[in-house]
């Protein structure tokens, strides 16, 4: 006898074998991707103008715990290593590149 609380699995799905169930039942998502370097060079960029239009500096102090913060604040908490970790594969290169006004970097 079921409980109010507990619902009746649907006849078709009784007569289907315990494995297949379970591949029934799992959310069918797509395997992520690796991000290629162009595409991670690009997020780079997007996260230095972010920074800079909100005053700050990625490569001072206190900088990964601050963006952490903000991340937190939007409801995606990013732990601040991470944040680190990302901040760190900024390269400088880019940094060079994308300061120079007469030519903008372009990675799409």
């Amino acid at each position: 006898m079921l409980s109010s609380l507990e619902l009746a699995e649907p006849t078709w799905m009784q007569q289907i074998q315990e494995p297949e169930k379970e591949k029934l039942m799992k959310p069918k998502i797509a395997p992520e991707k690796a991000l290629d370097a162009r595409a991670q060079n690009t997020l780079l960029i997007i996260i230095e103008a972010l920074c800079e239009y909100s005053a700050i500096k990625t490569d001072a102090h206190g900088a990964a715990t601050q963006i952490a913060k903000l991340t937190q604040e939007i409801g995606a908490p990013v732990d601040a290593d991470t944040v680190r970790r990302w901040l760190k594969k900024y390269p400088k290169r880019l940094k060079d590149e994308t300061n120079s006004p007469s030519k903008p970097y372009t990675v799409f």
